[in-house]
């Protein structure tokens, strides 16, 4: 009798799986860190929730140079405290848009002056050592002036950057066998492109979610997308548009997925008056904890 029980919970459990659901919190602005006076944008969560990385500019009158900015807190669910420059450049170049590997000690980027923009990397020793000036990805850059927003699986094995091609962005991604090698094989990300423009792309670990930007819906602004796949080998599909991250009135960009999927950082754009950094929460619905609760008190009865 006890094996049946069992299996009834389980059977009941299942059959409903497909309702259970989550949701994501209402996006609230990152209050620590955004200013009135710069722009902040490119957030980046460090695997251990513990620092955020992310760009400040200005655009406004007189003009400054994009710089790399590393926000810091105790723990991974309580405020940051302390905000400091990271990564600069010389005068007269913008270094964006920070990812950073598992250990903190590479980071990718993009560089960008007069000519164009492209990709960078620096690596440094050991954490809380400055990051020194970085080297050209040389390897992805020779595809054009127009080249940037890296995002990498944790492995750096595989990456996806930004590309202006033909009037319009488009993901693409490369690949390589390990660290010491170029990155090859660079294509488009077919699937996932549209004729509209389609950027900004961050995958999870794994790769196998991604989020972007894009422009392709009926608002004629930028919003937030979900793609998945089921392994690295395969195509992303289910294209989903996160709706609940549109900005009235202006668009939303630079989305960052946590690695472990639980927390969306983005840029609200609503042009120079504000562009700041919100962030939102992925969080199981009551019914979800009402259902684990009731399997729990049908299998106690039936024992």
């Amino acid at each position: 009798m006890r094996q049946i029980a069992i299996v009834t919970v389980v059977l009941v459990v299942a059959s409903l799986s497909p309702a259970i659901a989550a949701e994501w919190t209402t996006p609230v602005p990152v209050t620590e860190i955004n200013t009135d006076y710069y722009e902040e944008w490119s957030p980046f969560l460090s695997n251990d929730g513990l620092s955020l990385y992310f760009s400040r500019l200005r655009n406004l009158s007189p003009p400054s140079y994009g710089r790399i900015f590393e926000a810091t807190r105790s723990t991974p669910s309580g405020p940051f405290t302390q905000i400091t420059e990271v990564f600069s450049a010389p005068q007269g170049i913008h270094v964006t848009y920070p990812w950073v590997s598992p250990d903190e000690l590479r980071m990718y980027y993009r560089v960008e002056d007069s000519s164009g923009w492209g990709l960078g990397f620096t690596q440094r020793d050991s954490v809380g050592d400055p990051w020194p000036q970085g080297t050209s990805i040389t390897e992805l850059n020779a595809l054009g002036n127009y080249v940037g927003e890296p995002r990498l699986t944790s492995d750096e094995l595989t990456i996806f950057f930004s590309r202006w091609i033909g009037g319009s962005y488009d993901i693409w991604t490369a690949s390589r066998p390990d660290w010491n090698s170029p990155f090859a094989n660079a294509k488009n990300v077919m699937e996932i492109n549209t004729s509209a423009n389609d950027k900004e792309a961050s995958v999870s670990p794994d790769g196998l979610t991604m989020v972007f930007a894009s422009d392709r819906g009926q608002l004629n602004t930028f919003s937030i997308y979900m793609a998945t796949r089921q392994s690295t080998n395969d195509p992303f599909e289910n294209v989903q548009h996160l709706s609940m991250f549109d900005t009235l009135g202006g668009g939303s960009n630079h989305p960052y997925l946590s690695a472990d999927g639980t927390t969306l950082y983005y840029m609200k754009d609503l042009g120079l008056s504000s562009r700041d950094i919100y962030v939102s929460y992925y969080v199981p619905e009551p019914a979800t904890i009402a259902l684990l609760g009731l399997g729990t008190v049908m299998l106690r009865r039936r024992r």
